[in-house]
């Protein structure tokens, strides 16, 4: 009986020692560098230590950038659209919307607004079926008549130049 209960406790003092042993084994995982684009990656180690070391590189970008056509003089707002950029022009302007190519700035189509002025359009959003431009340009903190344009887009007859 006694032997039993030796054997037992030894038993238990064993799994303790070896549950300790393992559990601070999993507790220090090893830190390095795990990346492995790096200079000193370290395929052992187990978490990122911050520690990654890169070869040096240099580039030299290229500006890409156009001058908008002058027609767009003011452009205030912009949304992209039938894989086409949109904008419009800020106040006391006519009433366009234009879209134009991004690289050249050329103007690909415009769409005059015939039953609206440009008040003070400040901005303009889009959804799944409208355009919206936002007339609330309000500088003096004295206008009325702010509104929300809102433009059907199948209305927009975009194989062609212009439409109104």
């Amino acid at each position: 009986m006694r032997e039993n209960i030796y054997f037992c406790c030894m038993k238990n003092v064993s799994l303790l020692i070896l549950y300790t042993l393992l559990q601070g084994h999993c507790l220090h995982a090893q830190k390095g560098c795990t990346d492995p684009q790096a200079n000193n990656f370290n395929s052992q180690a187990q978490e990122n230590d911050g520690s990654c070391q890169y070869a040096q590189t240099s580039m030299i970008p290229v500006l890409v950038y156009a001058k908008l056509n002058d027609t767009m003089i003011e452009s205030s707002g912009l949304v992209y659209f039938n894989n086409w950029f949109w904008t419009h022009n800020d106040s006391d302007n006519p009433p366009y919307i234009y879209a134009f190519d991004s690289l050249s700035g050329n103007i690909i189509h415009r769409t005059f607004i015939a039953n609206m002025t440009n008040k003070d359009w400040e901005d303009m959003t889009q959804d799944s079926l409208y355009i919206y431009i936002g007339d609330f340009g309000n500088n003096n903190g004295n206008r009325t008549d702010l509104k929300i344009l809102r433009i059907k887009k199948s209305d927009l007859k975009l194989q062609q130049a212009g439409d109104t």
